[in-house]
């Protein structure tokens, strides 16, 4: 009856997407994980890693900003604590290139991936909030933390 109940309050938030209301990124987060717990979701959080978050972020950035120590000591701490890469390629799926370029810009995004746990998360979040929702690196940030439940 619960999931009933459930269902039928996110389908009501869905039907009022419709008439052009920005939800904030809070709630369609939380709309994410109540359709997980309701086995909606066929993907468990918890899948094999993939790529490093170290070699992800260091390919991404590219050879002139991953090629100092310091460059890379920099992404080696953003990375501890970030499971895999999926989190890195999701968030760039949405972002031009020039967001996450250079050291800096690939710290920041590193970090805000760290705690997030279902990456998928991002994509649903992304894809509700529409392409210029989650298309400049302070807003896919803001989208991964809220996701990492920061």
């Amino acid at each position: 009856m619960l999931k009933l109940i459930i269902l039928i309050f996110f389908s009501v938030l869905s039907l009022s997407s419709f008439a052009n209301e920005q939800r904030p990124v809070w709630q369609i987060v939380d709309e994410f994980f109540a359709l997980q717990e309701l086995n909606f979701m066929d993907k468990h959080p918890c899948r094999p890693v993939g790529q490093s978050c170290f070699r992800t972020a260091c390919e991404s950035v590219g050879t002139f900003e991953c090629d100092e120590n310091d460059e890379m000591d920099r992404l080696r701490r953003a990375c501890r604590g970030v499971w895999g890469s999926e989190c890195i390629n999701i968030s760039k799926k949405y972002l031009n290139r020039f967001e996450y370029d250079n050291n800096r810009e690939m710290v920041q995004l590193v970090n805000s991936c760290r705690g997030v746990i279902a990456p998928d998360c991002i994509s649903y979040t992304c894809d509700k909030l529409g392409s210029f929702g989650c298309d400049n690196l302070s807003e896919i940030i803001y989208v991964n933390k809220v996701c990492a439940g920061n």
